[in-house]
């Protein structure tokens, strides 16, 4: 092969790569800027998940204890402006998994009530209303652990109200030996 040529094939390449390193940088700036909660509109979230390893008890006053591993992620949004929230909580317990769509979200400090409706599950739960809290301990690696309550389905039907965002009716929370979650609560847009 002529060295000219193989010269100016490199040199393509070298573009090409440049390029797509360019608009890949680009891309991922973009998609920081809209998760940033100063752009759009106001939102309070939570999000994140974990792992409770099996026979782990919780740590309030009722105490309530696995018999195996779950897992779980939470997806939670309140947009005050719209006046709406949406999401999505899945729960598995062995082959047992729950899907919530979330309808309802009331912060508190560190712990948020999410609520919402069993939209798939492999039991009989499709359509019962279901209430889940989790702690935000602090940033990953400080030494204290995020956590997560029971799952709650009651046996009424209807939507949940979300009101008592503190201790999960007495029971506290499972400690995630796995995982993490996050609560961002939108306090003043105007300051």
């Amino acid at each position: 092969m002529d060295r000219g040529k193989h010269r100016s094939i490199r040199g393509r390449w070298v573009a090409l790569l440049l390029g797509g390193a360019a608009i890949l940088a680009a891309t991922m700036v973009s998609v920081a800027a809209a998760g940033s909660s100063s752009n759009g509109p106001p939102q309070t979230r939570v999000y994140g998940g974990g792992n409770i390893p099996a026979g782990s008890c919780s740590d309030g006053v009722i105490t309530f204890c696995t018999h195996g591993v779950r897992e779980f992620s939470i997806l939670a949004i309140h947009d005050p402006n719209e006046d709406v929230t949406y999401g999505t909580i899945t729960i598995a317990r062995g082959a047992f998994t729950e899907v919530v769509r979330v309808t309802c979200l009331a912060v508190n400090g560190n712990v948020a009530e999410v609520g919402g409706v069993v939209a798939q599950s492999n039991g009989t739960a499709i359509g019962l209303p279901y209430e889940l809290w989790v702690r935000d301990s602090g940033q990953p690696g400080t030494g204290s652990r995020d956590g997560v309550s029971p799952s709650f389905i009651p046996a009424t039907p209807g939507k949940p109200s979300c009101n008592d965002s503190s201790d999960a009716f007495g029971n506290g929370f499972f400690t995630l030996t796995y995982g993490d979650i996050a609560i961002q609560k939108v306090t003043n847009q105007n300051g």
